[in-house]
């Protein structure tokens, strides 16, 4: 049992959404935040600032999978303000341009519902597929928001229009950013309630949190990818979604970088300072393993996309096959790149050797029976399927990226790294561990297991623990505070 001792304070996990099929990020949003749940006198509220309507239905499906424990609490930011009535401001709608449009009944507007009751109303763009109003209704029937995206001029993005209703649909309150609800939100949460700790992980919400900076407030995001846009190094194109948030790292009381190695090229480029951290993901692990499982048998676990590049796993696992024919490889995920990868495997004749399973909440067990996992990817921020890979005993077999692969691998003696986009090197990786003798192969898993056993949840908690004391000391020491968003 752990003896840490998070800093006192109320703890808050932002994420945009909580998806269907839970990936990487996600997966180690949850664990970080159950692991803080389970101390002692803790408990974690899991903020969402999406508008999907079936957040109860994914909250008991997430207490049923074990994703959320007791003291745990999912609070999304509409559903909240279904319960808690806004108060009235001096002037609700404020300057002209915070327009007041609500959606009349339209068989023209789209709609979603809970349990029969209308919940969203929205008006789309000539395209259909641009949404340029949203309403929001309470469970009653009765307007809780209208959220209007085209005030500049009907029809076309441009001005924003936030207006929050009393039961009976009339105004209360405004903005002109949804950023500035945000704020208000976050104020409502936390005003009394002494030190609060305000984790991101999402890279919206971290663009977004880095505007709230309030006295006993303490902000922190979770850098979870590569801020960079290619793998040539620190001096290269900053990736568009993240360069908000490394352009303003002093707007965080903590950033926190997975890998020493990212921090550092990070400081390299934008210089050294006190706020940049380094917390990796950590893992409970399975069992200590003492089976051998078919030396072929691989295993290819994520998101079916562009960055992950399944299809080089898969060229390479048909490559080895060409060898060696107890190569197989088992797929598990979803997305746009599903189609290319059944295109090949039919191609090549080879539906019985390589088989995709689609999402899997459980696919993760599949680790204890593979041998050899494939990592493709473009980038990491540290590849979480690594670290669960190994601690399962399942050997890596990954291109040589920024970040993670070359921060857990060490080359043939816990797993094997590979020049990126070498198809073929993959395939000789898998072959030399088909023909590796079994001490060799025996050796190799324990040490992937001994690497996985660095990152117990002890360990990394004691670092957050760390980090966040110091977080909260730069956050008092701050004088730059802006004042609240309370709408007009």
């Amino acid at each position: 049992m752990t003896t840490t001792s998070l800093p006192h304070g109320r703890q808050f996990t932002l994420a945009w959404t909580i998806p269907d099929e839970i990936g990487g990020l996600t997966s180690a949003m949850l664990h970080r935040s159950r692991a803080f749940a389970k101390l002692p006198g803790v408990s974690v509220d899991v903020l969402t600032f999406d508008d999907r309507v079936d957040y109860p239905r994914i909250e008991d499906k997430l207490r049923e999978r074990g994703e959320f424990v007791d003291a745990m609490h999912l609070v999304n930011l509409w559903d909240w303000l279904r319960e808690n009535d806004v108060p009235r401001a001096k002037n609700p709608v404020g300057s002209p341009e915070r327009a007041f449009t609500p959606l009349a009944t339209d068989p023209a507007y789209r709609s979603e519902y809970r349990e029969a009751r209308e919940l969203h109303r929205v008006r789309l763009a000539s395209d259909g597929k641009t949404v340029l109003q949203t309403d929001h209704y309470r469970a009653d029937g009765s307007l809780l928001a209208s959220n209007r995206q085209d005030t500049d001029q009907r029809g076309t993005l441009g001005g924003r229009s936030v207006v929050i209703c009393d039961r009976r649909g009339e105004p209360v309150r405004s903005w002109g950013t949804t950023w500035s609800l945000y704020r208000y939100w976050l104020d409502r949460l936390t005003t009394g309630d002494g030190a609060c700790f305000l984790i991101a992980d999402s890279k919206p919400v971290s663009r977004f949190l880095r505007s709230y900076r309030r006295p006993d407030r303490t902000t922190v995001t979770v850098v979870h990818g590569s801020h960079l846009a290619g793998n040539i190094g620190p001096w290269g194109r900053l990736r568009p979604s993240r360069a908000e948030v490394i352009r303003h790292l002093d707007q965080y009381d903590a950033v926190v970088f997975l890998t020493e190695r990212q921090r550092r090229d990070v400081q390299l480029r934008f210089g050294s300072r006190p706020n940049l951290c380094v917390i990796p993901n950590s893992r409970s692990l399975p069992a200590p393993f003492d089976h051998e499982r078919p030396v072929g048998r691989g295993i290819l676990l994520g998101a079916l996309s562009g960055l992950k590049r399944p299809t080089h796993a898969v060229r390479a696992a048909l490559l080895a096959r060409r060898f060696d024919r107890n190569v197989t490889l088992d797929i598990y995920g979803n997305g746009p790149r599903r189609a290319a990868i059944d295109e090949l495997i039919i191609s090549a004749g080879a539906t019985d050797a390589v088989r995709v399973h689609g999402y899997q909440a459980s696919a993760r067990d599949q680790f204890e029976q593979a041998s050899f996992l494939l990592l493709t990817s473009r980038s990491e921020g540290f590849g979480l399927v690594l670290l669960e890979a190994m601690g399962a005993g399942c050997i890596p077999i990954a291109y040589n990226i920024r970040y993670g692969p070359a921060d857990l691998i060490e080359n043939r003696r816990n797993g094997f790294l590979v020049t990126t986009g070498n198809i073929a090197g993959l395939a000789r990786a898998i072959l030399k561990l088909q023909r590796m003798p079994q001490a060799h192969l025996t050796q190799m898993r324990q040490a992937a297991r001994r690497t996985a056993e660095r990152y117990t949840d002890e360990a990394v908690l004691d670092l957050w623990a760390r980090e966040l004391a110091a977080a909260r000391e730069r956050n008092a020491s701050d004088q730059g505070f802006n004042g609240g968003d309370g709408g007009i």
